[in-house]
């Protein structure tokens, strides 16, 4: 329950319940800054045009640098994905190249025939109807 102690215009109050004694709650001024005016404005356009010629030059510096190294950090990363795609290209052309002399090791301890010759053969070419040479079968390649 709130009441305003006798002989108070408004500034405290008194707080009493069923739970322990009354307290008072104190109310402060409050502090209040001055508006802007025209005298602080000018006060403030000298600041301002300081820090704006010398702030300025060195944001362009910071920039320039940021980007050129953000443009570094791409240019390296391009190149390590190059050189992983060659990497992975020679890795899988190594794993065919071993499953074709395993295949025919396979097929002559088995006794199967050879693989036929005409497809190993290139296919015709677009200025002759002649096929074209023919490609070496596989072999054992250790």
């Amino acid at each position: 329950m709130l009441r305003a102690p006798p002989g108070n215009s408004g500034g405290a109050f008194l707080f009493s319940g069923s739970r322990g004694p009354a307290l008072e709650k104190v109310v402060l001024p409050m502090r209040t800054l001055p508006t802007m005016n025209t005298a602080m404005m000018e006060l403030l356009i000298p600041i301002i045009a300081i820090l704006a010629t010398f702030g300025f030059p060195v944001a362009l510096v910071f920039v320039w640098k940021w980007f050129k190294l953000k443009d570094r950090e791409l240019q390296v990363e391009s190149e390590i994905r190059r050189t992983a795609g060659q990497a992975l290209e020679s890795r899988v052309q190594r794993l065919e190249s071993v499953i074709l002399a395993l295949d025919s090791d396979l097929r002559a301890r088995l006794g199967e025939p050879a693989p036929r010759a005409d497809l190993f053969e290139s296919p015709a070419t677009s200025e002759s109807s002649q096929s074209g040479p023919l490609l070496e079968a596989p072999g054992k390649t250790r």
